[in-house]
């Protein structure tokens, strides 16, 4: 891969980890509703996994539907969610982006999905070795 490809991919990885931290800024609210913090719970980590996929070369579809992302990424991998958990998650976008489709979201419920993006963030960050918005691409 060129230089200029290797950093447009570099550039692109962090663009997408920073999404992915701007969808955790609601987890430091003690009054972020829960609806808020499933979804962006579900947007938090569906951003890490396809900065995972960018820095393996690995295309993906436009799709919201975490275990989909899942299945995609490579065996070197792992994204520290069961199927159930990853179903959950994509559950969490759905149920909260519509007004048709918004179910009550309990506490237990908003809990556990931050917790489940955070132990994604926790993964990614330490596979793409990151520090400080630094990070080294795999096979680097």
């Amino acid at each position: 891969m060129s230089a200029r490809r290797e950093r447009d991919r570099t550039e692109l990885v962090r663009d997408w980890m920073a999404k992915a931290e701007t969808d955790f800024w609601p987890f430091t609210k003690d009054d972020a509703p829960t609806e808020l913090l499933c979804f962006h719970a579900q947007q938090g980590t569906e951003k890490y996994i396809k900065a995972v996929l960018v820095a393996h070369g690995i295309p993906f579809p436009k799709t919201h539907d975490i275990e989909e992302l899942c299945r995609l990424v490579p065996s070197t991998v792992t994204i520290p969610l069961t199927v159930r958990e990853q179903r959950f998650l994509t559950d969490c976008e759905a149920a909260t982006r519509y007004p048709e489709r918004i179910e009550a979201v309990v506490r237990r419920d908003a809990k556990l999905a931050v917790e489940l993006a955070k132990r994604v963030q926790r993964t990614v960050q330490e596979h793409l070795a990151c520090e400080d918005s630094a990070f080294i691409l795999p096979g680097q």
